[in-house]
Order: structure tokens, then sequence, then C-alpha cells
């Protein structure tokens, strides 16, 4: 396999019996956040890429690969001066909610929970009841370490909202190929972080 390529190669397997496109992520050893990336196959296309977090010398970035089956492709990855610009208005995110071609999710503001998935080809909301982070006791005598009894499973759960009083939600990515938010709860003393996201 020819690994050459005018900047950082990146190598990317994909282990399924059909060719596969999707979000590839990953992350490269720099001493500085990045400002832009850009990512080319071997043909020299330019793929749709986002940086995401960078933390401890790493920065992390997504891109739009598409990789045979049973098989591996290489990607070239550069760091760029400017950030790629998006124009599909359909794939928006604001305050409380994101939506693309397809989907439209919406969040409660006061619990930070996923209220509203809606269809937007089918005209149809996908959810009967809110989306909620729940907490369950685990109360397993026998094999703690992996049993969980049906009991636990049918139990009523604690769910994990604003009730300690702390509730911080914003927006995490907002790039041309995934938005998301970012919630972040307190409940019974633990912090919960918790990340939504759309392609």
């Amino acid at each position: 396999m020819d690994t050459h390529t005018p900047h950082t190669p990146v190598i990317v397997y994909n282990p399924l019996s059909i060719e596969r496109e999707d979000l590839v992520e990953g992350e490269i050893n720099s001493p500085h956040a990045w400002k832009g990336i850009r990512v080319r196959d071997t043909e020299g296309n330019m793929l749709k890429c986002q940086l995401t977090r960078f933390s401890e010398g790493k920065q992390g970035f997504i891109f739009a690969g598409k990789v045979p089956s049973l098989g591996f492709a290489v990607f070239d990855i550069e760091e760029a001066n400017d950030v790629e610009e998006t124009n599909d208005s359909t794939f928006t995110i604001t305050d409380g909610q994101m939506e693309n071609a397809k989907y439209r999710v919406t969040l409660n503001p006061q619990t930070g929970d996923i209220k509203s998935i809606y269809d937007k080809q089918l005209s149809q909301e996908l959810l009967s009841a809110p989306l909620r982070l729940a907490l369950l006791p685990c109360k397993s005598t026998s094999w703690p370490a992996w049993e969980i009894p049906y009991s636990t499973l049918t139990a009523t759960p604690t769910y994990v909202n604003n009730s300690d009083g702390t509730l911080h939600v914003s927006v995490a990515e907002d790039g041309p190929l995934r938005k998301s938010f970012r919630i972040e709860r307190t409940r019974l003393g633990s912090t919960f972080v918790q990340y939504i996201q759309l392609t």
C-alpha cells in the first residue's frame, strides 16, 4: 500500500463486506490548535471535513470518506489557515434546536432532554415521549459485576435533569459535517455531560 501523500497520511480500514461512505473521526499530534483543515483522497479530490476538539497536543477532526469493502483507503490531512464554509441552509443549529434535510431535533430548555425528533420527509413526530437520561440502581447480589436483574430494568428510574439546580446547554459543534449540543447537568452529587449530535 502506498501511503505517500503531500502532507499527513491517514489510513482507514472498512471491515464491512460492502463499500462504505461515512464520517471518519481521528486526531493528529500538533503543538497548537488548528484554524482549519483540508482533506483529500488519493485522486486529489477535496472532501468535506471539520475540526473537533484540541486537547493535550492532539487536534481532532472528522471527514466524509469512502472506503472499499474489506479494504483500506489513504487520505491526506493538511492544516489550513481558514475554516471551510458551508452553504447548506437545511443543516442548521440554533438555540435548543438542530436540523438537517431529514430530521429536526428539539431540546427541552428546562431539562436538557430531547423532547422532539421530527421526520421532515414523513411529516411525522418520531417520539411518543421525551428521551431522558435515566439512572437505575444495581442491586444484584449474585454477580454484581455484570448481572442486571429484570426487576431493576422495570423499576421506576431516577432521571438526570436539572433538579439539583445545574443545567448548562451550549453548542459544541457547528460545522459542515456535524452539529452537536453539549449538555451538563448535576444529579445526586455527580456531574453528567452529554453530547447530542446530528450529521
